[in-house]
């Protein structure tokens, strides 16, 4: 039985105006919390609080740990805040450091490789990451009739709309698609979650040789990291991107700058001969 306090968190959460997706993420989280505590969420202590998260520890992220501890912390100090609670466990707890955020683009070769995937939901999501940059949560809501005159409209976090011009290679993979969504669960054409989408692709990955750290998202990265490095202006990006803040773009700046000091390093080392110097002319050189 969910914690009692957990709807009523969610209905705070909804009035102070958080997006939808930031209060689903944190409703499941402490759904699982209250199912592993072991006397529940409102009667957990420091202790167990602690153990929660060590025995989870190895299958979570550091960013996502960063991020699991956020979602503890506000339940906590809203609970206080509002009398429901008398203590806050989470108070004397050290807080996670945050995971390294550095965009991780996928290679073209991993692209391609991915583009072998079943149709559907696999390749398409791969073409919508990577050709429109969208977030698991986007792909599994866009439709084909959000498609006019050239552009995609996407309704992104926050419930923030923007419109991204159409790729020429993702037309050719939704120009014939029907009405409805356009990514859907293979067996069925039942709609996907964000969660069933990330949580069953690692599998599709490995089959097509791709290795652990291959995911829908770095299908993004290489979105945005093929702009830049084209020259695209880092605000264009950002709007395509649908960040809201252009530091979280400028992100992908160091690594297309990586890429291009990398690019360097692969350049022939034609050394002079010792003594020679660069300023005396070979001998018989006129």
């Amino acid at each position: 039985m969910t914690c009692d306090l957990v709807p009523e968190y969610v209905k705070w959460l909804k009035a102070a105006g958080h997006a939808e997706t930031t209060i689903e993420k944190r409703e499941r989280l402490l759904i699982h919390a209250d199912d592993h505590l072991r006397w529940g969420l409102a009667d957990a202590d420091e202790t167990e609080i602690i153990e929660y998260k060590a025995i989870h520890s190895t299958i979570w992220s550091p960013w996502t740990k960063h991020t699991y501890d956020t979602h503890l912390r506000s339940f906590y100090a809203w609970g206080v805040l509002t009398e429901r609670l008398t203590l806050d466990p989470m108070l004397h707890i050290p807080k996670p450091k945050q995971g390294d955020r550095t965009p991780n683009p996928c290679t073209d070769q991993e692209l391609l490789t991915a583009l072998t995937a079943p149709g559907q939901p696999w390749r398409r999501a791969v073409m919508l990451a990577g050709y429109a940059g969208l977030r698991c949560c986007e792909i599994v809501t866009v439709r084909r009739q959000d498609i006019a005159n050239g552009r995609l409209r996407v309704k992104g976090k926050g419930g923030k709309v923007r419109s991204v011009p159409v790729a020429p290679p993702l037309w050719r993979e939704i120009e014939h698609a029907p009405p409805g969504l356009l990514c859907v669960g293979a067996s069925r054409g039942q709609p996907l979650t964000p969660q069933m989408l990330t949580g069953m692709q690692r599998a599709v990955w490995r089959r097509l040789g791709l290795n652990d750290e291959f995911r829908l998202h770095r299908c993004r990265h290489w979105f945005a990291t093929s702009l830049l490095e084209a020259n695209v202006d880092v605000r264009v990006v950002q709007e395509l991107l649908g960040h809201s803040s252009l530091m979280s773009t400028q992100g992908y700046l160091a690594v297309t700058s990586a890429r291009k000091a990398a690019a360097v390093e692969l350049l022939p080392i034609v050394e002079l001969e010792p003594g020679l110097s660069r300023l005396e002319p070979t001998a018989g050189a006129a």
